[in-house]
Formats: structure tokens, C-alpha cells, sequence
């Protein structure tokens, strides 16, 4: 798991060129997020059904698993995070600073990791499911 402000995610290497990624990203400016939640491993069960029908006869090495992204418009540090794990009095205190998490939630976006379809082709596949 990461976590990472929005300004990072943007230029992080999730973020690659394609007209997926600057969609989801002209949508969610306007929203005001503030933090990313990066899942790595997510294991996402439309996608398995989609490598089960197309991908697990191939002998490209296609990935199982997905990366799953969530969206704050709060500002939530690693730090801050993994302490609401260790003391719910820190997670207490983030609510009566901040509000509810909830409220700060965005939504989420599934990155499904598909073959290139040419050598100079990334075709990233995304999922995304918004709350506003």
C-alpha cells in the first residue's frame, strides 16, 4: 500500500499517457482531491473474469491482479494513516479536526494492466466508481 498526495500520484508512474488517465484526472481536479490510497495487489473479481476468458491461455505474462486507487479531498499522510491502525484516539482526532473520512471520500479507480497492443501501445483499462 502507498499513500501519496495527488499532486504525486499525478506524476507517479501509475499515471501514464493515455486518454484514460487524463480523463479520470479533468474529472477529479474539480472534486479537490488532496491524498491518494494506492492498493498494488488488488485482486479484482470483474478482471479475473475477463483473464479467465482472454488472457490465462496466453503465454504473454499477463498480470492477476489489479491496482485499486482511492481519492481523499482530506490530507492523509502514510504516517497518519498506519497510526489509525495502532490508536483509534488518532483516528478520533483526525475526525474531530477533519470530519468524518467518509465525507472525504472520492471514490476509487481499478488500473486493470493489459498487454501492449503494439510496441509503442499501452492500453490501461480503468474502472472507476465516484461518490459525487
Amino acid at each position: 500500500m502507498e499513500i501519496m498526495s495527488f499532486d504525486d500520484f499525478k506524476s507517479s508512474s501509475i499515471c501514464i499517457d493515455t486518454s484514460n488517465t487524463d480523463y479520470i484526472l479533468k474529472y477529479l481536479e474539480p472534486l479537490g482531491p488532496e491524498s491518494v490510497i494506492i492498493e498494488e495487489e488488488y485482486i479484482d473479481k470483474d478482471f479475473l473474469i475477463d483473464y479467465s476468458h482472454f488472457y490465462s491461455r496466453s503465454f504473454d505474462d499477463v498480470p492477476k491482479k489489479a491496482t485499486r486507487v482511492h481519492f481523499f479531498s482530506s490530507k492523509i499522510s502514510k504516517e497518519t494513516f498506519f497510526s489509525w491502525m495502532d490508536d483509534i484516539s488518532e483516528l478520533e482526532s483526525f475526525v474531530e479536526e477533519n470530519g468524518p473520512v467518509e465525507d472525504s471520500y472520492l471514490g476509487f479507480i481499478v488500473i486493470k494492466h493489459v498487454p501492449k497492443i503494439s510496441s509503442s501501445t499501452q492500453l490501461m483499462v480503468i474502472t472507476s466508481i465516484f461518490t459525487h
